[in-house]
C-alpha cells in the first residue's frame, strides 16, 4: 500500500457480545465470563483488523475486515474467613477474519492462535493482614496466520509464575 496523497475515509463496523454469571453460596463463589466479537483490540484482547480488499487502486482506498476473537474465563473460590482457596482458568482464541486478507494487520497477537491461563491460589487472613500465594501457568500458541488470519502450525510456549503477597488493611 503506497501513499497516493488522498485522504482516507473508510470505516470499519465491529460488534461484540459478553455474558457474565456469578453464583455465591455461603461456602463457595463461582464466576464465569465469555466474550465473542470482532476488533477487540480496545479491550486489550487478541484481535484488531486487517486489509481485505483494495476498492479503488488509484486512490488506494481499502476495505477492512475485523478479526474475530473468543475469550472465556471461570473462577471458583471458597468464602472462608481464615483460609480461602481459589482456581482461575482463562482461554482466548484468535478465530481469524472469515474472509481473505490481502494487506497489513492492525492488531494485537495476529500470530497468536490461543492463550490460556490456569492459576490456583491460597489465602490466609489474620486480623488486618492477608498472606496470599498463587501459582500461574500461562501459555500462548504462536504460529503463522493463513489467508483468513487463522493461525496455523502452532508452537506453544509457556511461563510459570509464583506470586507471594502480604496485605495490610487499614
Amino acid at each position: 500500500m503506497t501513499n497516493t496523497g488522498y485522504k482516507a475515509d473508510e470505516s470499519l463496523g465491529s460488534w461484540a457480545g459478553m455474558g457474565y454469571a456469578k453464583l455465591r453460596t455461603p461456602g463457595l463463589t463461582l464466576k464465569a465470563e465469555g466474550v465473542y466479537g470482532q476488533n477487540l483490540y480496545n479491550l486489550t484482547m487478541l484481535g484488531g483488523y486487517a486489509v481485505s480488499k483494495v476498492t479503488d487502486p488509484a486512490k488506494n482506498s481499502l476495505d477492512y475486515a475485523g478479526l474475530n476473537t473468543l475469550s472465556l474465563w471461570a473462577e471458583a473460590h471458597t468464602n472462608g474467613t481464615k483460609w480461602q482457596t481459589g482456581l482461575f482458568a482463562g482461554y482466548s482464541k484468535n478465530l481469524g477474519a472469515g474472509r481473505t486478507l490481502i494487506g497489513p494487520d492492525f492488531s494485537r497477537g495476529f500470530n497468536i492462535g490461543y492463550v490460556y491461563r490456569i492459576a490456583p491460589r491460597l489465602v490466609f487472613n489474620e486480623g488486618k493482614f492477608r498472606f496470599a500465594s498463587e501459582v500461574e501457568w500461562t501459555a500462548a500458541g504462536y504460529g503463522t496466520p493463513d489467508a483468513k488470519g487463522v493461525v496455523k502450525d502452532i508452537k506453544e510456549t509457556g511461563n510459570l509464575r509464583l506470586l507471594l503477597a502480604t496485605y495490610y488493611f487499614f
